[in-house]
């Protein structure tokens, strides 16, 4: 499976929001196909109160949670989690100093990172 990466910079009008600012989005190819076949288009809050509506809870902060976690428990720094999660780091260095080859970096460590979780999700279920 390819992972791809889309650089919300380019389009802040629809990716930057006001309290997370994730500047790119790693995807599988697999999951852009399944939407962009998919004929239901919902905003998140449209679609939470649709599940809220069928008594199925549904909470994003476990999702990136689990993503975090499982990220660390395979050797990903926190810097790159957050970097990911669109957080701001509070250390200068990691400000204004620490710029990783995020292209590398998704290529050879984080990509097969979230193949394997991905593999796992889809075998326990």
């Amino acid at each position: 499976m390819k992972s791809c990466s889309y650089p919300h910079y380019k389009y802040p009008e629809i990716f930057l929001k006001r309290t997370k600012k994730a500047y790119i989005t790693l995807i599988s190819e697999e999951i852009l196909e399944t939407a962009e076949n998919s004929h239901i288009r919902l905003p998140y809050a449209q679609l939470c109160k649709i599940l809220k509506t069928k008594n199925i809870s549904m909470n994003m902060y476990y999702c990136r949670k689990i993503f975090a976690t499982y990220l660390r428990n395979k050797g990903i720094e926190p810097e790159v989690i957050d970097l990911l999660q669109g957080r701001i780091p509070k250390s200068i260095f990691l400000r204004h100093y620490y710029r990783p080859d995020i292209n590398e970096m998704i290529t050879k460590r984080i990509s097969p990172v979230l193949d394997e979780l991905r593999h796992e999700f889809m075998s326990s279920t």
